[in-house]
């Protein structure tokens, strides 16, 4: 049994800004998505305790650090109209206050970053036509061996590192349906597929499946500092 598993303390920190109730619906269903995977084998079995979620209208950027700055391994995830200033992605808070994404990243910490907005700031534009089949993105359960094996992972990387994953590239908007971010769906649907299938998967692997489907509305941009930092098991 390893070790570690009680030394590295974690926190899935999940972020939504949103308008109005069909944005809040939106960004619920993504929300939904992300705790299945963050329950599952495949995304670390995490309990009920160590996901948090808020929306960001209501809180101010010391809420979402002080979150971070608890644990060892800290997943931020934000889905949302974001903001877009000198080539930066900023999360809008309280009062219209806007936190800076790279803000996020602190010293000494294994941090995973999943942005689901537009990196541009002009107005959203009416998303193409898209549809996943949700009832068929589904993960491998939780179990004890997965969640020791998940924390070996964890614990084999270096303290200060950090991956950023954007589900767009810069300068192009993230698209939306019925069901959520077109991003986040593609992300959790390819993963998918290709866990039923492989024992082990790399995120760079998927990232380069995903951005190369024959129907991809958006590419996703990935920025890493350890090569090996998050990896699916089955």
């Amino acid at each position: 049994i390893l070790k570690e598993k009680n030394m590295i303390t974690r926190k899935a920190i999940l972020l939504k800004y949103t308008k109005n109730d069909l944005e809040d619906y939106r960004t619920d269903l993504d929300f939904g998505l992300v705790k299945a995977f963050l329950k599952s084998a495949a995304g670390g079995c995490f309990k009920d305790n160590e996901i948090v979620e808020f929306i960001t209208n209501d809180i101010e950027g010391d809420v979402i650090l002080r979150e971070i700055d608890q644990v060892h391994y800290s997943f931020v995830y934000f889905t949302g109209q974001a903001h877009f200033i000198d080539r930066a992605t900023w999360i809008p808070l309280k009062n219209d206050v806007p936190l800076r994404v790279s803000d996020l990243q602190r010293k000494n910490k294994k941090q995973w970053f999943f942005f689901d907005c537009s990196r541009v700031n002009s107005e959203r534009i009416q998303s193409p036509e898209f549809s996943f089949e949700r009832n068929s993105i589904h993960f491998p359960a939780s179990n004890e061996l997965a969640q020791q094996y998940w924390m070996q992972d964890l614990a084999s990387l270096p303290n200060d590192v950090c991956i950023t994953y954007y589900t767009a590239e810069m300068g192009k908007h993230a698209y939306v349906n019925e069901q959520g971010g077109y991003g986040t769906q593609i992300f959790f649907s390819t993963l998918s597929e290709m866990i039923k299938s492989k024992a082990l998967v790399k995120i760079e692997e998927l990232v380069t499946i995903l951005n190369f489907k024959e129907v991809v509305n958006q590419k996703a941009v990935l920025f890493t500092n350890q090569k090996d930092i998050i990896i699916f098991r089955n």
